[in-house]
């Protein structure tokens, strides 16, 4: 739009705030128009759709004070799909990107996360907010060490479902843990770095799992050390609890003693809690392979083997995700 005046309308439609880094950062067309507020009601379009993004007129935005733009909220899902691109080009070239500008993909991740949930059930988008802003202060707090920050970040892989992963099992951790009583902000500071941090040995493996529908025996096998190798990637980074490390490794642990690495009975509330929302997460997001399924299926499924969780966890998650199933 270099060659147009900006338009000015009205909010009668609603307006999402987008970052103005994350637009700075993208290099292709746009798919959507963009918006500066100028007050609670009125808009200016800056961009539009079709238009390359003028870095210059950005950064001037930026030296304004100006932090964020807006698009239609009909148009979230086009900005969403940006973001994961620019995920992606983070975890493959993590040294072309600023600390900064990788914790803005990582709240932009959160922000889309954030619209899914609360898109795909029952959970009030307040308590969906309050849960997501325990887990962008452990973005923060990792983005203290920016070589740490890039090392994970790039673990967590090119492909953008990891990353989705990881912070929809903190959200629901935070959600399971809040709905069990839990309310010791360290406490939920460590349960959501644990979700956040959980599958982050599946780096160290040969293949993508994501992107199978069946493992080979060796394969299993090898599956089956992903929690050790997430342990032992994290131990010694600064930030890093026992806590943290712990549900990291029993993150695939059951109640019954059936699970991995090491068969034992998870009796630790933290993994507890993480271990469920990673379940829950992995069965309600799409991935290659494998369709999503709906909530009600997911929890007839956990009582179809109620024996490897803790029942009244199970019994919490189930009224904070199907709060009206009786109805």
């Amino acid at each position: 739009m270099s060659d147009k005046q900006p338009d000015d309308s009205t909010a009668t439609q609603e307006y999402i705030d987008i970052s103005l880094m994350i637009l700075k950062r993208f290099s292709g067309r746009l798919v959507f128009d963009v918006f500066i507020r100028r007050s609670a009601t009125h808009y200016t379009k800056v961009f539009q759709k079709g238009d390359t993004v003028c870095w210059n007129r950005v950064e001037t935005y930026r030296e304004k004070g100006l932090r964020h733009f807006c698009l239609l909220a009909e148009d979230f899902d086009k900005y969403t799909i940006m973001v994961k691109y620019l995920g992606r080009t983070i975890a493959q070239s993590s040294g072309k990107f600023s600390a900064a500008e990788t914790v803005v993909v990582l709240k932009e991740t959160v922000n889309s996360t954030i619209q899914d949930i609360v898109d795909s059930g029952e959970i009030s988008e307040q308590s969906v907010e309050s849960a997501a802003n325990i887990v962008t202060v452990c973005v923060d707090n990792l983005s203290r060490d920016t070589e740490v920050l890039f090392r994970l970040i790039k673990a967590m892989g090119e492909k953008g479902y990891l990353q989705k992963h990881s912070i929809s099992t903190s959200i629901f951790s935070i959600l399971l843990a809040k709905a069990s009583g839990i309310n010791s902000a360290p406490l939920l500071q460590k349960i959501a770095l644990g979700g956040f941090l959980h599958d982050i040995g599946i780096s160290q493996l040969s293949f993508m799992p994501y992107e199978k529908e069946n493992f080979t025996d060796k394969e299993n096998e090898e599956m089956e050390r992903h929690p050790i190798f997430g342990r032992e990637m994290l131990e010694g980074v600064k930030g890093i609890s026992n806590d943290v490390l712990e549900i990291v490794l029993q993150h695939h642990e059951k109640a019954d003693g059936s699970g991995y690495p090491n068969g034992n009975k998870l009796s630790f509330p933290p993994a507890q809690i993480v271990a469920l929302a990673n379940e829950f997460s992995a069965l309600s997001l799409r991935h290659p392979g494998r369709d999503p399924m709906k909530p009600k299926d997911i929890f007839e499924a956990f009582r179809g083997r109620s024996q490897e969780y803790n029942e009244t966890l199970l019994d919490h998650f189930e009224n904070l995700i199907r709060p009206n199933r009786n109805r």
